[in-house]
């Protein structure tokens, strides 16, 4: 997506400048803070105390397809909310949200629109915590973040809202997001949504992490091509008894179609990181072929792979 504005200078302020609100220290959330702050909104990341001072005083720079911002760009961070926020996007990793949803005061968001990008097969507790509707919002693309430089991988940055284009809220947040030059595309289906969205980036994540190797790389290898034909398939199963038909050629086609610079959290050098990314979706694909009594002996198989490979 390129900015609709010159990125070498300041985009016009809008007529009425949003409060935003932003959970997270991912280089989703930064990314969003950066495109909000330089549309002219006011949003402030919300994240823990330990990493707060990351973003104090930072001014951050960003390269988005053929478009770059030369002039470094800066927002408020800080561990609790301030003004009651327009928006919330909780843009934390799904492996971090319970960690920091303890710096968000409900009684702050009354009226506050709530979009969660940290996508899981259920966040309810959320919804619950905050005493709020949520919304998800599948991000469609990705984000890497080497400091305070934010480099945006592919040309599709852009949210899926489960949402129809029809709703009235839906109609705001496009309002909004245009001002700041991401598309929103909105189908109401949440659950052909989320598998449309997990399994691509899930087969992918598993072959990508347990070969230390980027995607573009693995394809080249026919079985490992074979093995992702697989995967994709057993995903699938669990997708249908879920009452969601997904067809696997248009989930392949999806993985085919990852820039190939596109790391997943599997490929850290983070071993914490990938042992909380790990455990997070092996306990969710486990529960979900527990609960749909499919078989899945390669994803099985896999897993205890990686189990291993973090053991060892």
């Amino acid at each position: 997506m390129i900015f609709n504005s010159n990125p070498s200078s300041p985009a016009p302020l809008p007529e009425n400048p949003a409060d935003i609100a932003i959970l997270g220290s991912s280089p989703l959330a930064a990314w969003l803070a950066v495109r909000f702050a330089h549309a002219g909104h006011r949003p402030l990341l919300v994240t823990t105390p330990a990493e707060v001072p990351a973003f104090q005083n930072a001014e951050f720079s960003l390269k988005e397809d053929r478009a770059v911002i030369t002039h470094r760009i800066g927002f408020p961070a800080d561990y609790k909310l301030g003004p009651v926020p327009e928006l919330l996007a909780v843009a934390c990793s799904p492996t971090e949200l319970r960690r920091h949803l303890p710096l968000l005061n409900p009684s702050k968001l009354t009226g506050t629109t709530v979009l969660n990008c940290a996508v899981s097969s259920d966040t309810s507790y959320l919804g619950a915590f905050l005493k709020n509707a949520v919304i998800p919002a599948y991000f469609q693309g990705s984000i890497s973040r080497d400091k305070n430089h934010l480099v945006t991988l592919g040309r599709d940055n852009s949210f899926i809202l489960s949402l129809k284009e029809n709703h009235r809220t839906f109609e705001s947040l496009r309002s909004l997001f245009d001002s700041a030059g991401i598309d929103l595309a909105g189908i109401a289906d949440d659950r052909r949504n989320f598998w449309e969205w997990f399994i691509p980036r899930t087969a992918a994540a598993l072959l990508a992490g347990l070969h230390r190797q980027n995607i573009y790389g693995l394809m080249k290898n026919e079985p490992v091509r074979k093995q992702l034909e697989t995967l994709i398939g057993e995903l699938a199963e669990l997708a249908a008894a879920d009452d969601v038909l997904i067809l696997p050629p248009d989930m392949l086609h999806a993985v085919y179609a990852f820039p190939a610079a596109w790391k997943f959290p599997l490929q850290s050098d983070d071993k914490k990181l990938v042992t909380a990314e790990f455990g997070r979706l092996s306990t969710l694909l486990q529960n979900q072929a527990e609960t749909a009594g499919r078989p899945i002996p390669l994803l099985r198989r896999l897993l205890d792979e990686f189990y291993n490979k973090i053991l060892a």
